[in-house]
Order: structure tokens, then sequence, then C-alpha cells
């Protein structure tokens, strides 16, 4: 319950303000019970009272607003509720009904036993489980991990996860909900059951050979889901790759998920295993970013960085002043106040220059202060800095965010300000892709992504046992990012359907997953192409909810030139109980052709399927056309929108992707760079060689491979380093008017 804050007043008002007394009087008389008074950061009384008092208590002289309380959940909250999850979990029965009874393979470097987010003693095994690699893997299992084995191809294979990778993994498909000391936790499908599959050899490596092995257990055991956060870059043809081959095999019974890739936005730089029936899964943002941060009222929040030290796990609110106010004009405090408890009690606001930041933290600290926050100048905000020998709790932030707090605060001098250490939380736009996501096409020329699910800032399970692990933390949760995140949402998410929809097929599961999700735009309305995003951001509801489902899940007319006259097949199928019609249009994107239907209206009988021809024909502009064929069903709550998708190639370089695939960056060294050519519609130019050469710092140019027997479109590039140490090896990468630069210092 806010209180009136005074005249003139921006901020938080002081208890005076106010009578409290009387209000709390007012709140005894109604059965209220006071809870807390809040005076800093806001004027305000917490009060429990029963809802139909609400409206009453607004009514009360000097009461501003009266607030619902919220249980404030931290991180992986945001992810599921982007992706509707706690609505699936409601039309599943609760969260405690979610994925339950369901088997989720997790093929990556294990699961850390000993993480609350793998403890349910309220499960019960199923018959047959667990199952083990050898007598001392059973260690590795519990009532919630069901499988517990090992790949291992040097030494003793070690079932402990010692890279982190796969107990972040299956937390966000399956963590249990628990709370810990930022708030509750959840993964998506939080009572399935999880298989541990272990690849690594204690070195984050992992072999094809491996994965087979892995893949083998998996089918043998019965699980139903499998999710594959792992990767072969560059990418094989099917045909050439005995993982894709496998997983194809297997998933008329396991649903299965698998991450796009992390190498960018270029067209093409996707990573295999592809498989036609498995789940591709882009990463798009989550709608805040994670980590310590500044909250001060009426500037908003603000990210910041941490320097190397020891700091508070709790957030330190306090009321804010300006160094300013120490007879220092320009807020730097190089040197002490002359009152010695200038600060006291408070959090100072320092300007980054001119000293070091423990000359900043021992001055402020010495007159009294609590915390520092302070603002980088014409610098960019440190990512890596340490305060030296002080021990003054500080943090570091934008030079324009640190700007309007000081213009705050020169007109409101009662300001406070909250700094989160550890993970704070910072609201921002979701309506985007990672610019880590990989899009397509694939290897085949076909689309590569069939959705995006969150995959930035994801708080997550860390293992606490190895400190140079790729995912450790001493407190067992850390923040990450990348397409690894994203598709475990998708396999918790296939989890939670199919406990909640048995019987379906695992094709009808995946349309569902697919062809229900949301359209996909950015901030300005501009819909993410299907390479990109394929149907769009995952929602659980609309999976639960919809009766419809059509395979496959996307129409790939391919690459092509010129004039196109192609026909693909929809098999659409009615899940209702009775007779639906269906109505069928085409939503073509800005500039694209689109392919005709007919008919454009179908009735099916409770369980009837019908095939639906898609034609695309006529000449084609170069580039990509693409759009979504739109299926609404006189018997479902959702339509399908499934993607369509044509490339229609002219041979004319208009993209380029690069990434260094190999080398060390001493003086003298070789780097090897794969390099892909491709057009307008994004199609691979295998013949189209580039043109390298060195610029600066002495190096030169190897020999240039085309590898595209086995990776199609794909180019190898050999660059030799100069010998002088710290100086910028700059060379120049161009086919027809594309030009990259690649600047490497040894």
């Amino acid at each position: 319950m806010e209180l009136e804050t005074p005249s003139g007043k921006s901020g938080a008002a002081t208890a005076a303000t106010v009578d409290k007394t009387a209000i709390r009087a007012a709140v005894a008389q109604r059965a209220g019970t006071v809870r807390d008074s809040l005076e800093r950061v806001i004027n305000a009384l917490v009060v429990e009272i029963d809802d139909a008092r609400q409206a009453e208590l607004a009514a009360l002289p000097g009461v501003k607003r009266v607030y619902r309380d919220r249980r404030a959940i931290h991180a992986m909250d945001r992810a599921p509720q982007l992706v509707r999850a706690p609505e699936a979990w409601r039309l599943a029965g609760g969260a405690d009904q979610a994925g339950k009874g369901t088997k989720i393979a997790i093929v990556d470097s294990g699961i850390d036993k000993s993480h609350p987010a793998f403890h349910d003693d309220s499960l019960e095994l199923p018959k047959g489980f667990p199952k083990i690699s050898r007598e001392n893997d059973a260690a590795g299992t519990s009532r919630k991990i069901v499988v517990a084995r090992s790949y291992g191809t040097s030494g003793t294979p070690d079932i402990r996860d010692l890279g982190g990778h796969g107990s972040a993994v299956a937390s966000v498909a399956a963590g249990v909900r628990h709370t810990n000391r930022v708030g509750e936790f959840s993964g998506i499908a939080p009572k399935a059951f999880l298989g541990l599959y272990r690849l690594d050899d204690n070195d984050g490596s992992f072999t094809s050979s491996g994965i087979l092995r892995a893949l083998e257990d998996v089918a043998k055991y019965g699980m139903d889901v499998l999710n594959l956060s792992i990767g072969f870059f560059p990418a094989n043809r099917f045909e050439d790759d005995p993982v894709a081959q496998a997983l194809e095999r297997m998933a008329s019974k396991v649903i299965i998920a698998k991450s796009a890739g992390n190498f960018g936005s270029d067209p093409g730089f996707g990573t295999g295993p592809n498989a036609p029936s498995v789940i591709t899964v882009g990463a798009s943002w989550n709608d805040r970013t994670l980590g310590p941060s500044v909250e001060v009222p009426g500037i908003g929040g603000a990210a910041a960085t941490r320097p190397d030290a020891d700091l508070p796990a709790e957030p330190l609110v306090a009321p804010l002043i300006s160094a300013t106010s120490a007879q220092d004009p320009e807020g730097l405090l190089c040197s002490a106040p002359a009152a010695a408890g200038r600060f006291a009690r408070r959090i100072v606001l320092i300007q980054r220059g001119e000293c070091t930041f423990e000359t900043k933290a021992n001055h402020a600290q010495r007159a009294g202060a609590v915390g520092a926050i302070l603002y980088t100048n014409a610098n960019p905000v440190a990512a890596l800095w340490t305060l030296g020998e002080a021990k003054l709790p500080m943090v570091m932030i934008a030079n324009d965010h640190g700007l309007r707090v000081r213009a705050a605060l020169a007109a409101d001098s009662e300001l406070a300000a909250k700094i989160s250490f550890d993970l704070g939380a910072i609201t921002v736009d979701a309506d985007r892709m990672t610019a880590f996501s990989s899009r397509g096409p694939g290897v085949s020329g076909g689309i590569h992504v069939d959705l995006v699910a969150p995959g930035q800032n994801i708080f997550l399970a860390a293992q606490r046992t190895n400190a140079a692990g790729e995912i450790y933390s001493r407190t067992g949760y850390a923040v990450e990012g990348g397409t690894s995140c994203s598709s475990p949402m998708v396999a918790g998410a296939a989890a939670v359907l199919k406990a909640a929809r048995p019987g379906l097929t695992v094709p009808q599961h995946k349309s569902l997953l697919v062809n229900t999700a949301e359209p996909f735009a950015n901030a300005a309305g501009v819909l993410f192409g299907a390479q990109a995003a394929g149907a769009g951001r995952l929602d659980m509801e609309c999976a639960m909810r919809a009766m419809t489902v059509a395979d496959p899940v996307a129409v790939n007319f391919g690459i092509g030139s010129g004039a196109a006259d192609l026909t693909r097949e929809l098999r659409l199928t009615n899940l209702a109980n009775e007779p639906a019609t269906m109505a069928i249009t085409v939503q073509p994107m800005a500039g694209s052709a689109a392919p005709a239907i007919s008919p454009s209206t179908v009735t099916l009988r409770p369980g009837e399927s019908r095939m639906v021809p898609v034609r695309l024909t006529g000449a084609m502009t170069p580039g990509e056309h693409q759009g979504f064929v739109a299926v609404k069903s006189s018997r479902s709550e959702v339509d399908l929108r499934i993607p369509f998708w044509y490339g229609s190639s002219d041979s004319v370089p208009k993209t380029m992707a690069l990434r260094r695939q190999s080398g060390s960056l001493t003086p003298g060294s070789r780097l090897v760079h794969i390099v892909r050519i491709g057009d307008a519609a994004g199609a691979a130019l295998p013949a189209v060689g580039p043109q390298v050469e060195a610029v600066e710092g002495g190096g030169s140019v190897g020999a240039i491979q085309s590898l595209d027997r086995d990776f199609p479109g794909m180019r190898m590039v050999s660059l030799q380093l100069g010998m002088a140490a710290g100086v910028d090896n700059v060379f120049r990468f161009r086919a027809g008017t594309v030009t990259r630069t690649v600047t490497v210092q040894p």
C-alpha cells in the first residue's frame, strides 16, 4: 500500500509524510495486519488483508495506491512465461503433473545428481529402472535420474558432470521446482524423469561413435523425449551423417529436440546432425538480462558489471549520494572528502577516471559509504576489473545511465538505490533473435530451424565440483545463453505435451509444438523469416489446445532459379472427436511469391487425414520467398501456422560467413577459417572461391581448399600470422562485391 509523497518530491517520502499510525489503525479495524513499513525506496505499508477490502484501503486518506502482493520468482520464471508454460501446466492438471511419467534423455556431459534441481523423492521409479553402465554408475541415479550411462573412450569412464553443460540443459528441460536463495526455480517439465547419457572424456570432447552408442541405449530403454544440445560443424549431408540417419530412424518413437547452432545469422552456418524428423530449435531473447544491476526509482534499472572481489550475496538498498557533494565538481572521488562521515550509510555515485578504482572505493568507505556505483566515462563499461585491496561493495554502469542518476539526485536528494551484485534483473525487449542463433538454409537446401525458444540470459543449474568446467558456480546456479538452452525448453515442452495428450504419434506431437508457435516479429512488427525462426516462438498453451496437426510441419520448396513449378503436399489431420471444417489460406511475407492451395476448404471426420497440394508457380525474383500456410479449424481454438520457403538463386555472391576453426594466436602460427559464400537466397556457391589477401601485420595467405564434397558450400582458408607480437594482422576476404575483414593480434 503506497502512501502519498510530499509536494515537490519525485522519489520516496519520509515516514513523516503521512500519519502512518492512523492508517495502521484503519487497517486493524478492517481485520488486516501491517507486516512491514517501507520508507526509503518507497513510502509504503505491507498489509495482509482480505482481497475484498482492497478498495477500502485505497480510499483511505494518504493512500496513493494499493498493489496486490505478487510472488517474485527469478530468471527461469521468465522464459517459461514467454513460452506459456504456466498455462500449459494448468491444462495438464498443475505443475505437479507437468511431464509426469515421461522420460527425457539428456545426451550430454552428465547431470550433477547432488543439485536440488534433480531431487524429487515423490517420484516412483518406472518399472525396470534405473539403468546403469556399470555398478559404480548407480551412484548417479535417483528417483529423478533413472538412467546413468557413460560412453568415454579414454581411461575409466566417469559418470560425474565435470563440465556442467549437461546439468544446465537437464535443469532447463526438467529441473525440479524448488526455492533457492534468489527465488523459485523450475524446469519446463518438472515432474519428468531424466536419463543421463554422458559423452565426455573429462575434457569436454565427444565423438559421433559415442553419440551413436548413447542413441542406441536411448532407443533400447524406451525414452519418450531426447534432447541434443550438441552438434557438428560444418554439417554433413544427411546421407553422409550416420548420427542424422540414426536420429531419423528413432524419430518415429522418440520426440527429438536439437539445438540449431551458435554460429550467428549468416546463412547456412547451422550445425549437424540434420535429420528431417528432428525438431531444430533456434534461440530468441529472454525478456530480461540477468546479472549485477542497479535500480533507482524514477530512473529504472541498468545492467552493471562487478569487480573481481568478494561482494555481498544479498542486494544492497540504501539512500544515494553523489560524490559531487564532497567539494568534488566532477564526482571522481580521487581525494578524500573533507568531512569524514560525508557518505554515512549511503551508496555513493562516483565517476570513473584519473585514479584507480581502489582509491575511489577506499575514499568512499572512509567517508562512511556502504556501497558505490561507478559510472564510466568515455570508456566502455569494463567487463573485468579489480578493486585491489579495497573492500567496499561496488559495481559499474554505463555513462548515460550514470548521468541520468546524477541529474535526478541533483533534483531530489532523497533518492535511494538498490544494487544487486549477483542476479539482478533488467527488463529488455524479448521480441528479437539472438545474435548467435544459426539460421538456414540447411545442408539439403531446406528450412533449417523449426521454431525458436528463449536462449539468452537463462538461469539454470551449474555443477559445483570442477571450477575449470564450462558451466561452474559455487552457488550451483548460473546465467547462460545459447541454442543449447532453447532446445531443452522444447524437449521439456514435448514431455509436458506427451504426458497430457498421450496416444498421439511423434509426428503429431511435433506438429502440435511447431505449428502452434506464436507469430514471431521484432519490435517494429516485422516477422522473422522461416530460416531464422521457423514457425515462430514456442507456445505451450496453444500446443495443448490445438486439435489439428500437419505433416510435414513446413512446406519446403528448396532452392531453384528462374521460373518455378513445384508442388508439395500437406497431410492435415483432425484430432477432434467431431467433424471439422478447415479453411486454408496463404500468408506470404512482403516481397514473396505466394503458393496456391486447392481445395482451400476441407471437412474431416474425427481422426481423418487429407492430403492437400501446395503449388508454387511463376517467375521468381532472386531471394527468399516465404510465409505461412494458415489452417483454421471449426473444432479447434488454435490455428496452425505452417511455414513455406523457396530460395530463388541467381548465383551472385551476396553473403559471406566466416568462422575461425582452429589455430593459436601466437606469432607465426597457422589459423584455419571456414568460409561459406551465398547468394540472395542464401544458396551456397561452392564454385565461387573467396579471394583472400594479407593487408597488414606481416601475415600471409596459404591454401584455399574446397570442402564441398563433405560439407556443402564450405571452403577452408589457411592464414599465417606475422612474427611480431602485439601487432594486428589484417586479412581481407572478397567474393564479388562482398567483403569481410578479419583482424587478429598474436
